[in-house]
């Protein structure tokens, strides 16, 4: 998804959502490190803001909300492609990882029928900076 289908599907492309969907092309990010990057960038935006427009692209399926480590929620643009992420303890990087996961949740299945509808996963370590 990106910014032109947001305004080819009638909804407002205000200069305050196109930075902050800007902002979340970088990474997944908590609403204070979108705060961030939008300062650096000399944009004024309040909390508040970010808070409602992030609700606003969860709504239209835009944006995918996560809690690594239970923590902070992290908020980055939905991809068609499931993926899952490699979290550093020490920096706070966030790399994603695309797994086959056909064999884990047929695993899950036969062994506990179980059957799964939605999941997380996170890897937590170290990146190869911090190594």
């Amino acid at each position: 998804m990106n910014k032109k289908l947001l305004s080819q599907n009638g909804h407002r492309l205000t200069k305050q959502r196109c930075s902050i969907f800007e902002a979340l092309d970088l990474h997944p990010q908590s609403v204070a490190e979108i705060k961030d990057v939008l300062e650096k960038k000399e944009e004024t935006v309040d909390k508040t803001t970010i808070y409602r427009t992030l609700e606003y692209f969860s709504q239209l399926n835009l944006i995918n909300k996560t809690h690594f480590n239970g923590v902070t929620a992290q908020y980055e643009l939905a991809s068609p492609d499931h993926h899952h992420h490699l979290i550093c303890n020490n920096c706070g990087s966030v790399e994603d990882v695309p797994l086959n996961e056909k064999l884990l949740l047929a695993q899950v299945k036969r062994k506990s029928n179980f059957e799964v509808k939605n999941h997380s996963l996170e890897f937590f370590g170290l990146c190869p900076n911090c190594q």
